[in-house]
């Protein structure tokens, strides 16, 4: 217990006689502090936008999505031309 009195004391004292240099150094901490958690000069790019995809294709390359249990599938087909899928449930379309 004496230890921890004794290092306080000593930074109490050391604020006291350089006043200036500590605000200094608190403005340091602070900024630091700041810029490691905030990331303002985009440093980590913590956003889905710039990840790596899990698949290895693009979106244009899909044709059809089938999702389901087998005898209970769903199909999503893309129409020629367009960006839109055509919902409908299809047990003939093997994969």
């Amino acid at each position: 217990m004496k230890l921890l009195e004794k290092i306080f004391t000593t930074i109490y004292n050391f604020i006291k006689k350089e006043t200036a240099f500590s605000l200094i150094l608190t403005n340091v901490i602070l900024c630091s502090i700041y810029i490691l958690t905030s990331d303002p000069f985009g440093f980590f790019q913590r956003t889905y936008l710039n990840a790596d995809p899990f698949f290895p294709f693009k979106k244009n390359e899909i044709d059809r999505i089938q999702i389901g249990r087998k005898g209970h599938e769903t199909v999503l087909k893309k129409t020629r031309g367009s960006g839109l899928y055509k919902f409908g449930k299809s047990k003939q379309d093997p994969i």
